[in-house]
């Protein structure tokens, strides 16, 4: 197994095929260098993967930008921050 996919900073392990993601800063600015408020922002779909499960068939590590169904997974607070613990099978994509 990769030492990429086993070692997380935040002193939480995801149990199977799960994986804990945090979600990818959106910009505040449009294209067209319109300043967007946060209710006009697009939920994110995308995500860092920050902690892997110990099931074999992950093929993931931390870091990897994953793309995700806008409601899926679970949120969780560690040290103040928001994350999604999320079903391996429920990721639609990764960048390559």
């Amino acid at each position: 197994m990769p030492q990429s996919k086993k070692t997380n900073k935040l002193g939480v392990r995801p149990l199977g095929k799960r994986v804990i993601v945090a979600p990818v800063q959106l910009e505040a600015i449009s294209s067209g260098g319109v300043m967007l408020p946060d209710s006009m922002r697009e939920k994110p779909d995308e995500a860092q993967v920050v902690a892997v499960g110990d099931h074999e068939d992950i093929q993931l590590g931390i870091g990897d930008i994953v793309f995700l169904p806008s409601f899926a997974g679970s949120p969780i607070d560690v040290d103040g921050n928001i994350y999604r613990v999320i079903n391996y099978e429920d990721i639609i994509a990764a960048h390559v």
